[in-house]
């Protein structure tokens, strides 16, 4: 009779029907504790919290827990003991989580898995596991989330940096040997932190297994949250897509991931007769996609249904945090359908009953979040309000502070800049922009790390305030022509912090770069930051003597963004000569004609830190309308002079050289020969001393191996390559496959018996991605991940003996003066190329597509 209730009562929860559970279940407690059935009634108790859990019962979830350890505390420490004290536990981790509390359940369910493991419960240690990767998942821990969920299932080599799309069959096949039960929870953890990681692909086909088992396990709940799951995926996929302006592919996963939406509210709404989060979280991303994708009447008929579910949710973070992205959403309705039936009023009144639900539950972040996007919609909008939006921010600020989380507090101070530089109260606006600008340098890779239940994008959340900052302090000054150099000194670190920031987005991982002090590294250098802000860019020279100065160019990024495209597509062309010299001539005008006045006659080398679309083309094509800037001075770009550090070579030279010259064909992408490439090897091979690895011979353990044992200074890769700004599309082509940039650091990168640093990798045959305006992060990824010093790649491919020539002088150069920098000889070999009277070399398509990155001299 109890035990019928006890299942009576789980049955009614799987259902979502948790009034009728917490009824049958209070039942069997009663009946229990009366029969003195100790332990049977405190296992009921843990069952009786997770109910009033989902209720939004805190007090009284609370007070089940506490009742049921209590009970067992003075029984004999036996295994049932154990086993039911591990199940109380398991409950107080998801009330703490559920309460915003995630630091607290982490050390609940480590507490609980030792529980687990004292009595051998195999299926209570994995689901244990799998709770601990969700808070660690909550916490913005995505490596650790992931690794944690590998070994719940038995997979101790697996990690997650290294999980491929190729090697995720062996880590499904440990998954397989569980209890479907625990693959459906365990695999949906898996696919969202692969999500959060960037792992787009490995996302989607672990999800989609997992929405397999639940169909095969017939369950309603595991089904719903799986369709949400695969949709978040989908949607970054799409996102991604955008990026790369692949419109069709964009478009299509945009729909895919609607549908996904769909059946995941269809599914839970017609499995439980009661309110489902899942369901709300599905329309609540259904709604924001269809908006973004101007899809207006769909989005007017889905609202209703949204606004009266998140009226009934029971208060929890995920509630509140519902309600926040649900204010942002429908606020950035009105913003572009004016003529919508929703009221500014509506918005407010949600985000004031989140920030007051968020009080009576304690929960400071949430309110943090609630106040400080209220106080913001009120200021940018001049919405009425019953509190200053200005103080509601600097309350929100406070609110954040106090539980040290700075990736709300960011957002704060960044609001509170643009409201005092509204205001045109300079100094108070510097001061706030600084805190912020403080605020994201502490938070680096953790930028990925920010809740996904609120709306989050790194170029309209993060990048705006580096621009922002460096446009406020390079304003003119009153009666000066310059601005103040502590300002100049701020405005840089913030161009070279945005550099590394975007770095880590690419990679959705802070990477790690050395600490230099570089200001005088080389008397003849002279360092060009650029930075784009609302119609002009701006210039700040950095000279050897230490001095900064300030030059402005009034032209739109987008006007840039059209000539460097057209000058791109025109330098890919060896007969299109005029117009490159047109198209570039245009470039130097608003970028080195400003500086000449200052670039005296002591400045050999000229070093770009580049922002935006002039980072895909080589800097020494300018043309002044006599000459290319290559005639004149050796250049290089770097994402930062904080982020490579320049250093003399201090060995000889030895290399690695390696290549592919046939065909070949990896999955469905097919790369034609390579004819030049082994002459381009043997080239090399005459001047510098080396080890080969050619075609069939220029495999991933075969590089590996050299690169591990012998002590190369040089690493030279002919072979097909892409660098673009989508990770998964930027790759390096050997005989037996594409090795992705994301796999280049276990490759190069120091560890190995040597302990070397590469100094110089050259890849000679590459390209970046035709029609991605973005495609220069590939190679700056490149180059920060293989750790080398300098890389020296090409932007287009130049399959022809043009550059065996001008590599093999290259190396010349290098080897026979040995105080010559790596740009000076990339300089003089290409100076050597286009003076070849026996070739035709001269216009910029042979010689120009060689670019330095990092290490110059």
């Amino acid at each position: 009779m109890v035990s019928s209730l006890v299942e009576s009562g789980k049955k009614y929860y799987d259902a979502g029907q948790f009034t009728e559970a917490l009824n049958a279940l209070q039942a069997a407690a009663k009946t229990y504790a009366e029969a003195g059935q100790t332990l049977q009634q405190a296992q009921v108790l843990s069952f009786i919290s997770l109910v009033q859990q989902r209720l939004g019962r805190w007090q009284a979830a609370e007070e089940a827990i506490a009742v049921g350890l209590s009970l067992v505390e003075i029984m004999p420490s036996e295994n049932e003991q154990v086993k039911v004290r591990a199940q109380i536990l398991n409950a107080k981790g998801h009330l703490q989580l559920a309460r915003g509390q995630a630091e607290a359940a982490l050390t609940t369910w480590e507490a609980t898995e030792g529980f687990y493991q004292q009595v051998g419960d195999r299926t209570g240690i994995i689901g244990t596991q799998i709770n601990r990767a969700t808070a660690l998942e909550t916490l913005g821990f995505y490596r650790r989330s992931c690794n944690t969920v590998l070994q719940a299932f038995g997979d101790r080599q697996d990690k997650c940096e290294t999980l491929t799309f190729q090697s995720l069959e062996p880590v499904l096949n440990h998954f397989q040997k569980q209890p479907k039960a625990l693959q459906v929870v365990g695999l949906r953890s898996l696919g969202n932190v692969l999500r959060l990681t960037g792992k787009l692909q490995e996302s989607q086909r672990i999800l989609l297994q997992s929405l397999t088992v639940a169909q095969q396990l017939s369950s309603s709940s595991d089904e719903s949250k799986a369709w949400l799951a695969l949709g978040n995926t989908q949607q970054f996929l799409a996102v991604r897509a955008s990026n790369l302006e692949k419109k069709a592919s964009a478009q299509q996963l945009s729909q895919e991931a609607l549908n996904s939406y769909r059946r995941s509210a269809a599914i839970a709404q017609s499995s439980s007769p009661g309110l489902s989060l899942t369901a709300v979280q599905a329309q609540l991303n259904q709604l924001r996609l269809l908006i973004e994708t101007e899809q207006w009447s769909d989005a007017q008929n889905l609202l209703p249904s949204v606004r009266s579910q998140l009226e009934q949710l029971p208060p929890s973070r995920a509630s509140l945090y519902a309600r926040v992205n649900y204010a942002q959403t429908i606020a950035n309705f009105k913003q572009q359908q004016p003529k919508t039936d929703i009221s500014w009023s509506e918005v407010t009144t949600i985000l004031e009953g989140a920030v007051q639900a968020a009080q009576s539950t304690q929960d400071k972040r949430a309110q943090s979040y609630a106040l400080g996007y209220l106080g913001q919609l009120q200021y940018q909008y001049q919405l009425p309000a019953t509190a200053n939006p200005e103080t509601a921010i600097a309350q929100a600020l406070i609110l954040a502070q106090t539980e040290k989380a700075p990736e709300i507090a960011y957002r704060w101070q960044w609001q509170l800049g643009r409201i005092y530089r509204e205001r045109q109260e300079t100094e108070a606006a510097i001061a706030s922009y600084q805190a912020a600008f403080d605020t994201l340098q502490v938070l680096r890779g953790d930028l990925i790390t920010l809740n996904q239940e609120i709306q989050f994008s790194f170029r309209e959340q993060v990048e705006p305030v580096y621009r922002e900052f460096a446009a406020l302090l390079l304003e003119p000054q009153p009666d000066k022509s310059q601005p103040l150099q502590k300002n100049l000194i701020k405005a840089r670190k913030a161009i070279e912090a945005l550099q590394l920031a975007t770095l880590d987005n690419y990679f959705q991982d802070a990477c790690a770069f050395p600490k230099e002090d570089l200001e005088r590294v080389d008397p003849q250098a002279a360092v060009i930051y650029t930075i784009f802000v609302p119609k002009r860019l701006e210039i700040i020279l950095s000279l050897p003597d230490g001095t900064l100065k300030l030059h402005t160019s009034q032209i739109l990024p987008t006007q840039v963004e059209q000539t460097v495209a057209q000058l791109q597509l025109a330098l890919r062309e060896p007969d299109r000569l005029l117009e490159v010299q047109t198209r570039s001539q245009q470039i130097y005008r608003w970028l080195i004609a400003p500086l000449e006045k200052d670039l005296n006659s002591q400045i050999k080398t000229l070093v770009f830190v580049l922002d935006g679309a002039l980072q895909n083309i080589p800097m020494g094509v300018l043309y002044n309308g006599k000459q290319y800037l290559a005639e004149r001075y050796a250049t290089v770009v770097t994402p930062g002079l904080q982020l490579l550090g320049p250093r003399k070579k201090s060995r000889s030279l030895e290399a690695l050289i390696a290549g592919v010259s046939e065909k070949r064909q990896v999955g469905e992408q097919e790369f034609t020969a390579l004819k030049n490439v082994e002459d381009e090897l043997k080239a090399i091979q005459s001047v510098v001393a080396s080890e080969e690895l050619f075609n069939a011979n220029f495999t991933t353990t075969n590089l590996q191996q050299e690169i591990g044992t012998s002590p190369f200074s040089i690493v030279h890769l002919a072979t097909h390559g892409q660098f673009s700004s989508d990770p998964d599309e930027t790759f390096l082509l050997l005989w037996d496959r594409l090795l992705n940039v994301k796999d280049l650091n276990s490759l190069f990168q120091p560890g190995t018996q040597l302990n070397e640093i590469i100094d110089l990798l050259v890849l000679s045959a590459c390209e970046t991605a035709v029609g991605d305006r973005r495609a220069s992060l590939g190679l700056a990824g490149v180059a920060v991940r293989t750790g080398a010093r300098s890389t020296l790649a090409t932007l287009w491919q130049v399959n022809d003996e043009s550059t065996a020539v001008l590599m093999a002088q290259f190396y010349r150069k290098l080897s026979e003066k040995a105080n010559l920098s790596k740009a000076e000889a990339l300089r003089q070999a290409q100076l050597e190329l286009w003076q070849n009277t026996n070739k035709d070399w001269q216009v910029p398509f042979f010689w120009g597509s060689y670019v330095l990155v990092g290490n110059w001299l």
